[in-house]
C-alpha cells in the first residue's frame, strides 16, 4: 500500500479509516525493526554476520534472517526481541506513543538514525558522575535562590554616630582635633573639679 507523506491531509484523511490504520502501524513496526537490526548488526563497531548475530542472541540464523527480510509471523516474538536486544547488549522499549511521535519515529530510518551503543560501563559511569555534578549544582542554585537577601547591619561607628546630624564635640591635642577623649590631656578642656583639686593641692605645699 502507497501512503503520502506523513502528516499531509491526504494521508491523515487515510487513517481514518480502522483497518488502513492498523495495516499502516504493522508494516512500519516490522519494517523498522528489520531495518534497525540490520543497521546495528552492520554498525562500524560490530560488523557483523547473520551468523554472528544469531550466536550471540542464541537464536538460529534463519530467525534472523526472517526477521530482516520483514516475514511477518515468523521469528518476531517479544522474547526474540529481547533476545536479539541482549544479543547487541541493547535494552528494548516497547511503549505505546502519541501519534504525531510515531510518525516522528517511524520515518527516521536511516543508518545513521538506528545504530546504538551497546553497554559500556565506562562510558555510563562518566555519564552518571557527569549527571551528579549537574545536580548538585542545580541543586546549590535552587538553595541559594531559596534563601532571602539579607541587609548589612550598620557598622559600630555607623550606629554610634547621632542620626541628626549634630558633630560630636571636638577637643585640641598637641594642634590636632580629635573626637572627645575621657582621656584628654589638654587643661583647658578639663572638668572643673580636676582644676581645683590642684589648685588646693598647691596651696597645701605653699603653706608647708
Amino acid at each position: 500500500m502507497t501512503y503520502q507523506s506523513p502528516f499531509s491531509e491526504g494521508f491523515i484523511r487515510d487513517l481514518a479509516d480502522e483497518e488502513e490504520r492498523e495495516e499502516l502501524v504493522a508494516d512500519q513496526i516490522r519494517t523498522r525493526i528489520a531495518l534497525q537490526i540490520r543497521a546495528l548488526r552492520e554498525q562500524p563497531e560490530r560488523e557483523w554476520s547473520q551468523t554472528e548475530l544469531g550466536r550471540q542472541a542464541e537464536k538460529p540464523q534463519s530467525v534472523i534472517s526472517r526477521i530482516e527480510n520483514i516475514e511477518a509471523g515468523k521469528g518476531l516474538t517479544l522474547q526474540s526481541l529481547l533476545d536479539i536486544g541482549a544479543g547487541f547488549g541493547l535494552p528494548l522499549l516497547v511503549e505505546y506513543v502519541e501519534w504525531e511521535e510515531w510518525f516522528d519515529r517511524m520515518y527516521r530510518i536511516s543508518a545513521t538514525d538506528l545504530r546504538r551503543r551497546s553497554f559500556d560501563l565506562g562510558y555510563l559511569i562518566a555519564l552518571a558522575k557527569e549527571n551528579q555534578k549537574i545536580t548538585r549544582a542545580h541543586a546549590l542554585e535552587a538553595f541559594l535562590a531559596s534563601v532571602p537577601e539579607q541587609k548589612a547591619s550598620p557598622s559600630a561607628q555607623d550606629a554610634a554616630r547621632p542620626q541628626n546630624g549634630t558633630s560630636l564635640p571636638q577637643i585640641r591635642l598637641g594642634g590636632d582635633r580629635i573626637g572627645l577623649s575621657p582621656l584628654a590631656a589638654n587643661d583647658s578642656a578639663m572638668p572643673t573639679s580636676n582644676r581645683a583639686e590642684g589648685a588646693f593641692s598647691s596651696m597645701a605645699r605653699n603653706a608647708a
